[in-house]
Parts: C-alpha cells; structure tokens; sequence
C-alpha cells in the first residue's frame, strides 16, 4: 500500500452551523487500484477515537457527494478526477497514545472498532485506523480490527 497526500486543510462544504474540512486529503494505491481518502488527523490528548470516527464520517459524506462538475474547476482536486470519489475510505491517523490510552480513551477505541465494522458491513464503507510509526520516518501503520 502507498499512501500519497495531496491535500490538507481543504472544505467541502458547510454542515450545520460549523464548515467541515478534510484534514489530509490523499490517494491510497494498493495493487492497481486507487481509492481517495479523507483522513481525520488527531493528536494524543485531543478528544476520542469513536468522536474521530464520526468526523471522518461526516467528511466521507461531503467528499462522496462533492458535484463532479465543480470538480473539473479546481487544479487542486485534478487528481481525484479519475477515481470516483462516491468510492472514497477513510482515515484516522493519530499517534500510537491516541489509541492505547487507558480508561474512557480505551472504551472509545472499542466502541470505534465496532462501528468501524459494522459501517463496513452494512454500507461497504472502509475506515482505517492508522498511527505514525515511530522507528521508520513517512511510515504509518494500521491499527488492527480484531
């Protein structure tokens, strides 16, 4: 798998009475086929992972909904004119703590994966979870699902 970010910081649209953004905006490259992915960044004390989720998942809904025709607009978004963004995953990259803390941060971490399954199954959504790898530098790793 390789990982390209193009994007950062960049809004979709307005949602309620907040303006959403992607984080990291980037193309995921696995085998032949490429996938847009919106990805959620946090740090180690920033909210929970069942929270990051559903960011991630309400920039997901923006992102697979953005009009093809103000897509070809923007030099920016050139590259995610040929993969279909209506087929874009998801992403929550954070530091390794973000995911092992313990008590509350660990119940949401469980509560997180769960969710993460069952979007999967029920709407063929694919969320990962990710963290920066400390020992090999522009390295991330995912985290498992069980």
């Amino acid at each position: 798998m390789h990982l390209y970010p193009e994007l950062n910081e960049i809004s979709f649209g307005n949602q309620g009475d907040g303006q959403r953004k992607i984080d990291v905006l980037a193309l995921l490259k696995v085998g032949d086929k490429i996938t847009p992915l919106a990805i959620e960044m946090k740090g180690k004390s920033t909210n929970n992972c069942w929270f990051a989720v559903v960011e991630n998942l309400q920039q997901l809904r923006l992102l697979r909904n953005y009009p093809l025709s103000r897509l070809a607009l923007s030099p920016w978004l050139k590259p995610f004119q040929q993969p279909l963004l209506t087929q874009s995953g998801g992403m929550v990259l954070a530091p390794p703590l973000f995911f092992d803390a313990k008590g509350q941060k660990n119940n949401s971490f469980r509560q997180a994966k769960e969710l993460i399954r069952a979007i999967r199954k029920e709407l063929g959504i694919i969320i990962f979870l990710a963290t920066f790898n400390q020992n090999v530098q522009g390295r991330i790793d995912l985290v498992p699902d069980d």
